[in-house]
């Protein structure tokens, strides 16, 4: 096995008093090192301030070394070596012993900067390593595991060596980049090193089914794309989502995670000068990247009227359907007795208790049809909006639904007329 060695200098200054020998705590015996000729040894000098407060300590008398000194020898001893200081030091992970200990720092964060917290991220520690990092196939020799705090910091204290890290585990709300595998390379000991993992900015909420979605903010004038600017979306015919995006990056791309399926723009976020071409832009969260308009030219020259379709769904007898699906389209043109052909996916509404639903949409034609399609003989409808504020109302009437009673009086008649045969 393959192991980086860390060296630690080891300085041994010379001292002039030395241990030679232990009769008890109070009797010890000393030998001195062999002064020159020319010196004399001091006796000790009580250095206490004869100012300071307290009872006056008597000073013991100096007292000569009993043991034997040799004679002095006409060569002098050769100095003990100095440590280099330009050496680097270095540790050896001898058995017992601790080796001084590095740190690593990992730093959880959305693209546009946002710190996520509660990630439980994991720092697998190997020893057998080379310039890339740990070497193919090697078994880590231990994992090590830290929490990132509110600032979005992960910090782990970890032995000497090179690390594969990534997530343990993630708090509700959070959308990770799927990047691969991260990589700390030939850590060395008491230095410390840093890596980040990053997220996706996304709604609070979104289903395990979540997509990286990416949206274009495109100037209309100039047809580029432009940076700096937040758009507020929502679900298709659910506002109660209204969620802000972060602001487009410097390619003009918002890069977000999100459901998939219809969803509305509403307006531009903040005082940039800029407003979405029309009031709602809509587009759809797939595999492609989604475009959403802006001007500078003021609202009330980009045709701003909008109004409402409203969704009834009734039984032939006149009860309220709940939980009928119906999918929303806009069509090039008006009147249109099925919207086949070129058009634009708007949303998607479902009937509530009442049998009613809703969209706001701007004024343009329409067309709205049961979505899947489990009553084949129920057609599509077609409305147009016109004014500003106006409704349009598109009714689909269902089959009663056949009941128990149903059932038995079909039998009953049934019988019945085999009885008359």
């Amino acid at each position: 096995m393959r192991h980086h060695k860390y060296a630690l200098a080891v300085a041994a200054a010379s001292v002039g008093l030395m241990v030679a020998g232990c009769g008890s705590m109070t009797d010890l015996n000393y030998t001195y090192a062999e002064p020159l000729p020319t010196q004399q040894i001091p006796a000790p000098t009580d250095t206490r301030s004869t100012d300071a407060p307290g009872p006056t300590a008597t000073t013991p008398a100096a007292t000569t070394p009993t043991a034997p000194r040799s004679t002095p020898s006409a060569t002098q001893a050769p100095e003990q070596p100095q440590p280099d200081p330009n050496v680097r030091p270095t540790i050896r992970d001898t058995p017992g012993a601790e080796a001084t200990r590095s740190t690593l720092t990992i730093e959880t964060r959305t693209l546009a900067g946002a710190p996520i917290r509660d990630v439980t991220v994991r720092a697998s520690h190997f020893t057998e390593c080379d310039i890339d990092g740990p070497i193919l196939g090697a078994e880590p020799e231990r994992d090590y595991f830290a929490q990132s705090s509110v600032e979005g910091y992960a910090t782990i204290t970890v032995p000497a060596g090179c690390f594969h890290y990534g997530i343990e585990s993630l708090p509700n709300s959070v959308y990770p980049i799927p990047e691969g595998m991260h990589t700390v390379n030939n850590l060395e000991s008491g230095q410390s090193a840093t890596g980040e993992l990053r997220f996706y900015d996304g709604p609070r909420g979104l289903s395990s089914n979540w997509v990286p979605a990416t949206i274009n903010v495109n100037d209309a004038s100039s047809e580029h794309n432009i940076a700096g600017h937040e758009i507020t979306i929502h679900r298709c015919g659910d506002p109660s989502t209204s969620w802000g995006t972060p602001p487009s990056d410097a390619s003009g791309r918002i890069h977000i995670a999100l459901d998939p399926g219809c969803y509305a723009a509403t307006h531009v976020r903040g005082n940039t000068g800029y407003f979405l071409t029309e009031p709602v832009v809509y587009f759809n969260v797939g595999s492609s990247p989604n475009h959403v308009s802006v001007t500078q030219n003021a609202p009330d020259t980009v045709g701003e009227k909008s109004g409402t379709i409203a969704i009834v769904a009734r039984t032939e007898s006149g009860q309220p359907v709940e939980g009928l699906t119906i999918g929303i389209v806009r069509t090039p043109t008006c009147p249109l007795s099925s919207f086949e052909g070129a058009s634009t996916a708007v949303g998607t509404v479902v009937t509530d208790s009442s049998g009613s639903a809703s969209l706001t949409a701007t004024t343009g034609c329409y067309g709205a049809a049961i979505s899947p399609d489990t009553h084949p003989n129920i057609g599509p409808q077609v409305a147009e909006l016109v004014d500003d504020g106006q409704t349009v109302t598109m009714t689909f009437v269902l089959p009663d639904p056949v009941t128990e009673d149903d059932l038995t009086d079909d039998a009953d008649a049934d019988q019945d007329s085999g009885s008359a045969d």
